[in-house]
């Protein structure tokens, strides 16, 4: 069990690593990337938008693919499968379906939001197993 306490730790550290540098690199390089695309005002302004709300939640998705992983390593794979099920899929659904209507905008409360809601609810339920094996 070292063992793969000590390949998640060295995966984390070096997924933060190359997602901090994808991150910078997004923030600054992102206007430039839109324009091999479009050339549109309206479009590349709701590009720029989208970069600078999801690109600082990449950091979440990290916790969520490494540990889901290592669970399913080392034969489990039932909790993973719940856990994703719920975070992903039933988050996003309920959010959908009781949040979304009342809310008109793309960022603000809208779908973009869920998604972010979403894999910051995996992360915690990611650490839950995670902590437990830990004792």
């Amino acid at each position: 069990m070292d063992r793969v306490h000590r390949g998640v730790r060295t995966s984390m550290i070096m997924a933060f690593l190359m997602t901090g540098l994808m991150v910078v690199f997004m923030w600054f390089i992102g206007d430039t990337l839109i324009s091999l695309f479009t050339t549109d005002t309206a479009v590349r302004e709701i590009c720029h938008g989208l970069i600078h709300f999801l690109v600082p939640t990449f950091f979440t998705y990290i916790s969520i693919e490494i540990l889901s992983g290592a669970l399913r390593g080392v034969g489990d794979a039932w909790i993973p499968m719940f856990i994703t099920g719920i975070g992903i899929c039933g988050v996003r659904i309920v959010w959908m379906t009781a949040v979304l209507p009342h809310f008109h905008s793309l960022k603000r409360s809208g779908l973009l939001l869920s998604a972010v809601v979403g894999d910051h609810n995996d992360c915690v339920l990611y650490l839950l197993p995670v902590l437990q094996s830990a004792e």
